[in-house]
């Protein structure tokens, strides 16, 4: 009799850890899905801010570009179309560590994989003019090629 209380109680107990495991895990899973929209809208008006501040009345953004591939969880790609020429662009953003700590840099990749450095969203003035003048730093050149074996190794949707 000793016993089945013992099992009875250890039982209980473990069934509410595990029905506090189970709603925890839930209710985080369920905030990731909910922001994922949010944080494209968000990231969609960076990309927006720097293509504005790099040629003003020159950009439209249009599509998000998901990209099947491990790496594509820190960066967002966009559809960026030139009014001037109607060219079609892909508008990336990711995070790039600078001088100032990691900041959200963007970058526009044309049809032929050419990348250019835009610039830096978090940084204007002053400090946005030195990163765009240190625009041949090692770290800028790394991440030119890193996206475009990111956007060639990925299935595009």
């Amino acid at each position: 009799m000793n016993d089945e209380k013992f099992y009875k109680d250890f039982f209980i107990k473990y069934g509410i850890l595990t029905a506090f495991f189970a709603v925890f895990f839930f209710l985080t899973i369920f905030s990731v899905v909910i922001s994922r929209k949010s944080w494209q809208i968000n990231l969609r008006g960076l990309v927006e801010t720097v293509l504005e501040e790099h040629e003003p009345n020159s950009w439209t953004l249009e599509n998000t570009v998901r990209i099947d591939n491990p790496f594509s969880m820190n960066f967002a790609c966009y559809e960026a179309r030139n009014r001037k020429n109607g060219e079609l662009y892909k508008a990336v953003i990711l995070r790039v560590q600078t001088f100032y700590g990691p900041t959200p840099a963007v970058f526009l990749v044309s049809s032929d994989y050419d990348v250019e450095f835009v610039g830096i969203s978090s940084l204007h003035g002053r400090f946005s003019a030195q990163i765009k003048n240190f625009n041949n730093s090692l770290r800028i050149d790394y991440w030119k090629n890193r996206i475009v074996d990111i956007l060639k190794s990925g299935k595009q949707k």
